[in-house]
């Protein structure tokens, strides 16, 4: 990852392009206008009425939209916490390549202790086994998508 940090910027743009976000906030939107239209025409139809009874269906239906509405903007705020996550991680993938650019120019340089931080940085876990185990070691890698990244960075 840090000898190819084109690899970073491919998932960065991947992110960029891809927003699953928006058709669900374009399709909370119309319903919420639809919700509101109905609402409205409700309302002017029951202030011309003066039979209670004949009103009541009506009140129902706007108590139904009401908490129809009221759903929608709970979904609405949902989509738009998820979007910030988002947009939050697309962040942390920017820093993490230009991290990467940064520290590959310097990688065949780097300590102990810089070699070290960065495989920190990037999630990357060794494990040796002994000559008899099968597999001998094992290597995982996790891209942490946190404000640890950077903070690390500025120790290096």
């Amino acid at each position: 990852i840090l000898t190819q940090p084109e690899l970073v910027a491919t998932e960065l743009e991947r992110l960029r392009e891809d927003d699953p976000t928006a058709a669900d906030l374009e399709s909370i939107d119309r319903s919420l206008v639809d919700v509101t239209r109905k609402q409205r025409n409700l309302t002017r139809t029951l202030s011309s009425i003066d039979d209670a009874e004949m009103a009541a269906p009506i009140l129902a239906e706007l108590q139904t939209l009401t908490q129809r509405q009221r759903s929608l903007q709970a979904e609405r705020e949902i989509v738009l916490n998820a979007r910030h996550l988002r947009d939050q991680a697309r962040e942390q993938i920017e820093n993490l390549e230009v991290w990467c650019r940064q520290v590959s120019e310097s990688l065949n340089t780097l300590d102990y202790e810089g070699k070290r931080l960065a495989l920190t940085a990037l999630g990357i876990e060794a494990e040796v086994f002994s000559a008899k185990h099968t597999p001998r070691f094992r290597i995982t890698a996790r891209l942490p998508l946190s404000g640890d990244i950077v903070s690390a960075t500025t120790r290096s």
